[in-house]
């Protein structure tokens, strides 16, 4: 049988509570193909060796509710 791969998409709501310039998930074996912050397109890094993806805001998001969408396979 040849390998499994899935691809995806989701939006999530993030409640920052001090201003912040970068997110950092958990992302085991995940392969994001894009994000957006509020809209806007956020640049991504995975470090596989942590198993975490850090988002770089287009800004500086300041504390309250924001939106991070993102794609993956």
């Amino acid at each position: 049988a040849g390998a499994l791969t899935f691809r995806g998409r989701e939006t999530i709501a993030v409640d920052v509570r001090e201003a912040t310039r970068t997110v950092v998930l958990n992302a085991a074996d995940l392969a994001v193909s894009s994000a957006s912050w509020d809209g806007r397109p956020a640049a991504v890094r995975l470090d596989a060796d942590k198993q975490q993806l850090t988002v770089t805001l287009p800004a500086v998001a300041a504390s309250g509710r924001h939106t991070l969408a993102f794609e993956w396979t």
